[in-house]
């Protein structure tokens, strides 16, 4: 297994951990997860649908090493030389300590590999982050241009609260008088991703939410203000 997140579940020509979420194949995921072998580093909401990443645990990285690692096989044959060692020709001892010389030299070499691929994770990790940086930086046209823009000019303004989204929404919608709630959500989603606006949640009771038809919810979270 490779190190770093991979999705739990393939999706299409998607690769994932396991082929789908049904029968024997979903069955085995969940216990990976119940036995802590794999670990979920985090979970994209993609419309009505979850998409669950996940990482090996050090538990799930030594089960796997366990199970088919050549040094599971060196381990097991080493002690068969120390247990029948009385049994063995001189020989034998011989044996025996260049199988504990091979099983050494392999663990170094595996934990050099390992250095190596956590070095390798670090830069594509930082390439990526460079890569979402740029594209965050690309300028939004339209509807997404009006909203960084009037964020823009309201944060030139002494106003200490954060937007909310119902004053987005009117601001915008005099450019665009035909302009939905739900583009108006699709849009500001957009840019949270790209990484152009914060969304903030709401606090407090949502039964003390304001005009709470405005108010953008994902998963468990609502969100009800903006801020560049």
């Amino acid at each position: 297994m490779n190190p770093g997140e991979h999705r739990l579940y393939r999706a299409g020509k998607t690769p994932g951990l396991f082929p789908n979420r049904a029968g024997l194949s979903g069955e085995a995921a969940q216990e990976a997860l119940r036995a802590g072998l794999l670990e979920e580093a985090r979970a994209e909401v993609r419309g009505k649908s979850t998409v669950q990443w996940v990482r090996a645990t050090p538990q799930g990285i030594q089960f796997l090493q366990e199970k088919e690692s050549p040094l599971s096989a060196l381990n097991d044959l080493r002690e068969l030389l120390k247990n029948a060692s009385d049994a063995l020709p001189p020989w034998a001892a011989g044996l025996g300590e260049k199988v504990d010389s091979l099983c050494r030299q392999l663990q170094e070499e595996a934990a050099d590999w390992t250095k190596q691929l956590d070095s390798m994770g670090q830069r594509v990790e930082e390439a990526l982050r460079r890569a979402d940086l740029a594209k965050s930086r690309k300028p939004a046209a339209g509807l997404g241009a009006s909203m960084l823009a009037y964020l823009d000019r309201r944060g030139t303004l002494p106003v200490e609260a954060a937007c909310t989204l119902s004053e987005l929404f009117s601001a915008v919608q005099e450019a665009s008088p035909a302009l939905s709630i739900k583009a108006f959500h699709e849009e500001l989603l957009r840019l949270r991703d790209g990484q152009a606006i914060q969304l903030i949640p709401f606090s407090g009771s949502l039964g003390d939410l304001p005009e709470p038809e405005y108010a953008l919810p994902e998963g468990s979270t609502t969100y009800w203000q903006v801020t560049r």
